[in-house]
């Protein structure tokens, strides 16, 4: 594989089309200094050997629109088609985050928003993931439903429409991970079998590694797994070490007819707002490891701005689902997708607001997969300290490991005597 660099933006190159392009051919250079990010090494892992730079837009030729095999063909169609409905409202940047979010595909625009969104520890929520997959699969579930379809068949038109949102967009293993374990749930429930969150999630890795063994040493995979196996694992132990005991008194009250609506809040009210924190809590420190060990930095706000802005991404997910779903009523549609692309710009504007708060981010000096492997261990021992005997025990040591592990990590070293 070559890695393809166009100097100059360009929006007639569209995915499946061959080209052909003139510029210069070259290895992928190492790092310049020691402790920088080694492109080499990282083209290794991917496979991408060779680089290829084209100085301008003016030196690409686009032979045909589609080439490869029929499914190849359709998915470049497809795709084609999506975004045309998206990006037809314009080329600024809400109509850009709005296909990033909806199709996967990041226009080189983007990179800054997409740096404010690392640095503060959200920049999951623009890759498509579990969460944007489960709003495009609840929704059209509670359609079928409210459209007295059965639980069967429910899920047979979810499968047939998660596989045509497969087609259009962009494939990365976020997306494939949440593919195959939404797929293998809605098979489970076509054919009356109990679901195994677990289980699909060890589908969902071991296709994948064969289809690309690589994969394992991605960023994005290690991430995109690591999160939710910890939310399948760790979210009951943390519902109950926060609120447990809000949980245990609210089973003990009763309330009359006329306090329906007060036990509508108590009950359901209160049962989405902890969903929503303890979700946002346990994903923000499993992710928090891995995050120092690849890019060296920790956001302290990942856990409380996902809350905040989750509102607005799942406006902007359901409103450009929408304006997908209307295509057949233009005007109908782009009424939707802006009001999706003004929802994905206010996400944003919150995001650079907070990038630019002090102390959001906090860079940190290479750590290595010991510390990683503390960080975890203090996190797991904490969470479950009280199904474990003596576990407040273990999680102080834990904790007093890490400590000191990130202390003599983090020291600097004596400056050398001589220059080098």
């Amino acid at each position: 594989l070559a890695q393809v660099m166009v100097l100059e933006a360009d929006k007639r190159i569209a995915r499946g089309q061959r080209v052909e392009l003139a510029g210069w051919i070259s290895r992928v250079q190492p790092a310049d200094n020691p402790g920088q990010h080694d492109p080499a090494e990282f083209a290794r892992i991917t496979g991408r050997l060779v680089r290829f730079r084209v100085p301008a837009a003016a030196a690409v030729t686009v032979l045909a629109e589609s080439s490869g095999t029929w499914l190849q063909r359709v998915r470049d169609g497809a795709g084609r088609w999506a975004r045309e409905r998206l990006v037809g409202l314009g080329e600024s940047r809400p109509e850009l985050l709005l296909e990033s979010l909806i199709l996967g595909r990041r226009d080189p625009s983007l990179l800054g928003l997409q740096d404010s969104m690392v640095r503060t520890g959200v920049v999951h929520l623009l890759s498509i993931s579990g969460m944007h997959l489960g709003i495009f699969l609840g929704f059209i579930y509670l359609l079928c439903r409210f459209s007295t379809l059965g639980q069967r068949q429910a899920a047979g038109v979810a499968l047939v429409c998660l596989g045509g949102y497969l087609l259009m967009a962009e494939s990365q293993s976020p997306l494939l991970r949440s593919a195959i374990m939404a797929a293998a749930l809605c098979v489970g429930a076509i054919v009356h079998r109990p679901g195994s969150s677990l289980n699909a999630l060890a589908l969902a890795a071991v296709v994948l590694l064969i289809a690309d063994p690589a994969d394992l040493f991605q960023p994005g995979f290690q991430l995109s797994f690591e999160t939710v196996a910890g939310l399948i694992l760790f979210h009951r132990p943390m519902r109950e070490l926060l609120f447990g005991r809000f949980l245990r008194v609210r089973g003990l009250r009763v309330y009359r007819d006329e306090q329906r609506v007060r036990r509508l809040l108590a009950h359901t009210g209160a049962d989405m707002a902890i969903g929503s924190v303890t979700i946002s809590i346990v994903a923000w420190l499993v992710s928090v490891p891995l995050a120092a060990y690849h890019f060296g930095m920790v956001s302290a706000c990942g856990a409380p701005l996902t809350l905040a802005i989750s509102p607005l991404v799942t406006l902007a997910l359901v409103c450009g689902y929408l304006g997908l779903a209307f295509a057949w009523a233009p005007n109908l549609a782009h009424a939707f997708s802006s009001f999706g692309a003004a929802a994905a710009e206010a996400m944003a504007r919150v995001v650079e607001a907070a990038a630019a708060l002090p102390g959001v981010c906090v860079d940190l000096r290479p750590v290595g997969p010991l510390w990683v492997l503390a960080a975890y261990a203090a996190i797991v021992l904490v969470i479950i300290h009280r199904q474990v005997w003596l576990g407040r025990v273990w999680a102080s040591a834990a904790a007093a490991c890490l400590v000191g592990a990130t202390v003599f990590t983090q020291w600097p070293a004596a400056a050398p005597h001589v220059a080098e």
